[in-house]
């Protein structure tokens, strides 16, 4: 009886391992999105003030601004290194900062910046946080759960 019971259960079982899909994530930081939060309103300050500015637009003018975001943008690249299964949130910080870094060479190349490119880097970056952000709040789990980390 006992034998048939254990072949009557194995495809049960097996539907269920199936089913299921465990992902393993880091858990949710509320640091993190606060320090993403901040650095995305330094960015949103950095391109309101540059489009603010009329005449040249010259990098001089911006690079105390661009040694300070870079900097925290490595920090944030950096916390998530630190963070096991954080894969996703590495790729969007080195993405982010990959950007910034291609945007402040141009700009200490050419010497100016031109409105269209400043909204739509802007706006490019300000998607890139977007994500990083719903990255982060994914981590909660489903309705909220999820440890803080």
């Amino acid at each position: 009886m006992m034998k048939s019971m254990k072949w009557a259960c194995a495809p049960l079982v097996g539907l269920l391992l199936v089913g299921c899909a465990v992902t393993m994530v880091s858990p949710y930081d509320d640091e993190t999105r606060q320090a993403t939060l901040e650095l995305a309103k330094q960015v949103d300050g950095f391109y309101v003030a540059m489009l603010e500015h009329q005449g040249n637009r010259d990098y001089n003018s911006f690079a105390g601004q661009y040694v300070e975001i870079e900097t925290e943008l490595r920090g944030l690249l950096r916390r998530n290194q630190v963070r096991s299964m954080n894969s996703e949130s590495v790729t969007i910080s080195e993405n982010l900062l990959e950007l910034w870094v291609k945007y402040k060479d141009r700009h200490k190349k050419d010497n100016h910046y031109k409105d269209g490119n400043a909204k739509l880097e802007w706006k490019r970056l300000a998607r890139m946080f977007g994500y990083a952000l719903e990255a982060e709040e994914a981590k909660k789990g489903p309705a909220g759960s999820g440890g803080e980390g």
